[in-house]
């Protein structure tokens, strides 16, 4: 099997927009999940029973004592119970000086391709404290992260990424999520140092999350945009998260930044760098577009506004329909 790094987008749900704005929690935990999210994509059908380089990278670490405390637990107990045979002399090189631990690739694929009932396997797991999935299941997650740090060339500990990101399935609500590229967000995150950088996130995520992957562009409102910014599918979830004492500093953060000065500066910053390509009124609507400009979405635009109206675009341009004719002048 080679690695599949085609996969290039991963869905964040839009709650943990959160964490670039709310100062309880760290920034750096949404690139966790990013990766997470990356590993479970990008190498989706992986494992250390069909790939010799995950189970090589497996037990290089374990020999090196650089394993989370629950795969070198799993480990361990194997050793314990005969399953896999420690290489005291050598750890795993060879004469040449090259790691090949090909006897201990057999004996973890001989540990897990056992025929097992069901009641073996209880009977096992009681005893060892494991059953032979969940080992498979753990040491996967970690080698999946470990891949996708070596595709981004990250310095990142996979044991700390399984851990953060197991704490962060916690504060996952709701069913709205947000598409962004991991190359853009990785490298976006390495120059953040400041926290209107961070914010600018936020608003570009909630804005990607009303889009979506599958659009040009989307018909919106200012409210949404905010609430979205704010890790809320809704004005509604916002108001009422806002409304708890506890929540002050975020509510203060939404106070100066949704102000009109403010949010009128984040949204000239995001067009000015091309991150929003569009993003203008109509009437008590806005239109955004991120991967599109104006040009090239404006006649789409129209016919959208007009099929509401009942209206095409050789009615608006036999009776010049104001609003619609001066914004399609627009540049």
């Amino acid at each position: 099997m080679t690695e599949n790094v085609e996969v290039r987008f991963v869905k964040i749900p839009v709650s943990l927009i959160r964490q670039l704005i709310d100062p309880d929690y760290s920034v750096y935990h949404l690139v966790d999940y990013v990766i997470y999210q990356a590993a479970e994509n990008m190498f989706n059908g992986f494992s250390i029973a069909n790939n010799d380089k995950f189970c090589k990278d497996l037990i290089y670490h374990y020999y090196k004592e650089n394993l989370p405390n629950g795969l070198t637990e799993c480990l361990n107990t194997l050793v314990e119970n005969d399953f896999l045979t420690i290489d005291e002399d050598y750890e795993g090189f060879d004469g040449n000086g090259e790691f090949d631990p090909e006897n201990n690739i057999g004996e973890i694929r001989e540990y897990l391709n056992r025929k097992l009932t069901e009641k073996e396997k209880d009977e096992e797991d009681y005893d060892m404290g494991f059953t032979p999935e969940y080992f498979s299941d753990l040491a996967n997650e970690w080698c999946r992260i470990r891949a996708v740090l070596r595709v981004f060339n990250l310095s990142y500990d996979a044991g700390i990424v399984m851990q953060n990101c197991h704490k962060l399935q916690r504060l996952v609500t709701g069913n709205t999520f947000c598409p962004i590229g991991i190359s853009f967000l990785i490298n976006y995150l390495r120059n953040a140092n400041t926290e209107i950088d961070r914010i600018m996130l936020a608003v570009l995520l909630g804005i990607n999350s009303i889009i979506g992957l599958k659009k040009r562009f989307a018909f919106t409102t200012q409210s949404l945009i905010k609430s979205r910014m704010f890790g809320f599918a809704s004005p509604k979830e916002l108001e009422k998260f806002l409304s708890f004492k506890k929540n002050i500093k975020v509510k203060e953060k939404y106070d100066y930044y949704t102000s009109h000065r403010q949010f009128d500066k984040l949204r000239s910053e995001l067009t000015r760098k091309g991150l929003v390509k569009v993003w203008m009124g109509y009437g008590k609507r806005t239109i955004l577009a991120t991967s599109h400009d104006w040009d090239s979405i404006k006649e789409a635009v129209a016919e959208n506004i007009l099929k509401n109206k009942g209206m095409s675009i050789r009615d608006m341009n036999r009776h010049q329909t104001g609003e619609l004719t001066q914004m399609l002048k627009q540049n």
